[in-house]
């Protein structure tokens, strides 16, 4: 089989499972409406977003609040997903899952959370047992926010919040599907890199769908991309505080000034070029591979205004 035979019967593969696994939205559910109304600061917040789209800097403009309880991608070995996650917004951390398998102390990812890395909600020697209770105590004193990458429904999450009487907001983020496939690509941790994408891809248009299609829940859903992050920095993000009614901490615009300047910190670094960030990929991606993401993730792009 020559290449170019390869190439197109390898498209079809991957467009055929990206238009299986698109879901028939159920959109317009009238027990996930309510009226627009004002509503009060944000107590609660999610960060969705995705693996290797920028998401690590968009959570620092959090994680760099003083008044936030932040914890980076707590889900990652959740099973009830939109229950576990409701059980941390009302500052329930008793879930074994939260748990740093090689440190049961720890709650995953503590070293990317200033909250957990500079508070010790454990005991015993060696910090070998995780502390609820001091967990909780502190969280209830802040406001929460959690950053996720999993692709999950919107509607079982927000049918969840709504039983339970919290009040959610979420702030949706996309990112260009190019270079997000030269990011994990680099990152070399995920085998099926076209598989992977034609997933982002689909999930993201998804949410996308969601967003446009429920005009009524504006007031708890933000739209954000990237690209309009790494553009404006700060402006995106007095836009973004000012949807959630906080009040920007000083110490973010320096920590925006400092981290928006120059890339360092390698793979996993949250100080990046950010105007270089945008269109760099241009260049690093391969004729063929751009072909490939054009073709699989058509119809996100399409949708997202990215050019193809």
């Amino acid at each position: 089989m020559n290449r170019s035979i390869f190439v197109v019967f390898f498209i079809l593969i991957i467009a055929s499972y990206y238009a299986i696994t698109k879901t028939q939205d159920n959109l317009t559910s009238e027990n996930l409406h309510e009226p627009i109304e004002d509503l009060p600061p944000a107590e609660n917040v999610l960060l969705w977003t995705g693996y290797r789209t920028g998401s690590s800097f968009f959570g620092q403009l959090f994680n760099q609040n003083d008044d936030v309880f932040y914890l980076f991608e707590p889900d990652r070995n959740f099973e009830s997903w939109a229950s576990s996650m409701l059980d941390l917004f009302q500052c329930n951390f008793t879930n074994p899952a939260l748990l740093d398998p090689k440190h049961n102390g720890h709650i995953v990812f503590t070293d990317r959370s200033k909250v957990l890395f500079s508070n010790k909600f454990c005991d015993g020697p060696k910090c070998a047992h995780f502390n609820s209770s001091k967990a909780e105590a502190l969280c209830r004193k802040k406001k929460m926010v959690l950053k996720t990458i999993r692709l999950e429904s919107i509607e079982s999450l927000l049918e969840e919040a709504k039983r339970r009487n919290v009040d959610l907001r979420i702030l949706l983020f996309f990112r260009d599907a190019r270079p997000v496939f030269l990011s994990r690509k680099n990152a070399n941790e995920l085998p099926a890199y076209y598989l992977n994408i034609a997933e982002y891809c689909s999930a993201k248009l998804e949410q996308f769908n969601f967003f446009i299609r429920n005009p009524a829940l504006h007031h708890r859903l933000k739209f954000q991309t990237f690209e309009d992050l790494a553009k404006e920095p700060e402006t995106v993000a007095k836009k973004i505080y000012d949807f959630i009614k906080w009040e920007i901490p000083a110490n973010l615009h320096s920590w925006i000034h400092k981290n928006t300047r120059e890339t360092s910190g390698g793979v996993y670094g949250t100080s990046r070029n950010s105007t270089a960030e945008i269109s760099k990929w241009r260049s690093e991606i391969g004729e063929e591979e751009k072909f490939l993401i054009d073709t699989i993730c058509k119809d996100y792009l399409s949708a997202l205004n990215y050019t193809l």
